[in-house]
């Protein structure tokens, strides 16, 4: 009897259940900016979204995902990509750094439809975090470019020390030359 019971409230429970959200999940994929990148430039953003990893979303033609920058101050920009080939999950965004330093991205996958109604399957994935140049297109230094100021740096020792031996070679031979006359 008690078993009965148990297998009839499991049943009814079964009944009411709400269908499962399988496959209500997207990657994102979106390679970092350019080393080199600078603030107030664009970086067109080439954003893949796939269901599973496999497929275009179901509703791929209207998703809009969007790319968020955030500095450690907190100061953040969001950027809506717009589609390129939804039928193979790509999309693009006009990114600018509005300034130098470290920059963390996330893309917000836009999966917030299936067959026009609401999915409620959207996230947002964080990517990392990138540095960006000051804007001026002169590095400091690393591997966004040329070094200038420790070029600089260099070329200013290296004039100082030609300077210092001209002058001691010109005080030796004014030096020869009074001896020369006694």
């Amino acid at each position: 009897m008690r078993k009965a019971l148990f297998v009839g409230a499991l049943l009814a429970a079964l009944a009411y259940a709400p269908p499962a959200a399988a496959g209500c999940w997207a990657t994102v994929q979106l390679a970092p900016p350019p080393a080199g990148t600078v603030a107030g430039k664009t970086w067109t953003a080439a954003i893949t979204v796939l269901q599973h990893g496999r497929n275009p979303l179901p509703d791929a033609g209207d998703a809009r995902p969007r790319v968020t920058i955030t500095n450690p101050t907190g100061d953040s920009k969001t950027f809506t990509a717009k589609p390129i080939d939804p039928s193979k999950g790509l999309y693009a965004a006009e990114v600018v750094f509005p300034s130098g330093g470290t920059w963390n991205y996330a893309v917000f996958d836009g999966f917030t439809t299936w067959d026009g109604q609401p999915a409620g399957c959207e996230r947002t994935h964080e990517l990392g975090a990138v540095k960006i140049g000051q804007g001026t297109g002169i590095s400091t230094g690393g591997t966004n470019g040329f070094p200038v100021l420790p070029f600089a740096g260099g070329l200013g020792a290296a004039l100082l020390l030609l300077a210092a031996g001209f002058s001691i070679h010109r005080r030796r031979g004014l030096r020869a030359r009074r001896a020369a006359v006694v």
